[in-house]
């Protein structure tokens, strides 16, 4: 019983987030905050990687807290939900692990898995072709 308890507790908290991430989007996209953003980035005198690796930064900071929606940007996203110091993943690990085992060692075992997913992203925005290549042959 303590079990399902705490399933259920577990359970109700990660929807609350995510009816909380979900409300602050509907109510950042409805008074215009999209359009103003995608123009602002639109209109800035950059780089485009520079660009790139600010929005990257960005998604990958806020997406420790909300929850995911693009193939860099899901990249990013993914490194983030494994990310300290909330992470939905990191926690469900630590549940099944035996008890002796802290989540420093947890927050410690994830960093090559981050640097990794890191490096595939330069890949890909370094290569596009590689990940475009399947959706182009599709299409042609």
């Amino acid at each position: 019983m303590g079990v399902a308890l705490d399933v259920v507790k577990v359970t109700t908290m990660i929807l609350w987030i995510t009816i909380g991430a979900r409300a602050f989007v509907a109510v950042f996209t409805g008074t215009g905050g999209a359009d103003f953003l995608l123009g602002f980035i639109e209109n800035l005198d950059a780089n485009r990687w520079v660009v790139l690796a600010v929005m990257l930064a960005i998604l990958f900071f806020l997406g420790m807290f909300l929850d995911e929606i693009g193939i860099l940007f899901l990249v990013s996203a993914q490194m983030a939900y494994i990310s300290p110091p909330f992470d939905y993943t990191l926690f469900y690990m630590k549940g099944v692990l035996p008890p002796g085992i802290g989540m420093g060692t947890v927050y410690r075992a994830i960093i090559p898995f981050i640097l990794l997913q890191a490096l595939g992203i330069l890949i890909c925005a370094a290569f596009p072709e590689l990940v475009l290549w399947l959706p182009h042959s599709m299409i042609n």
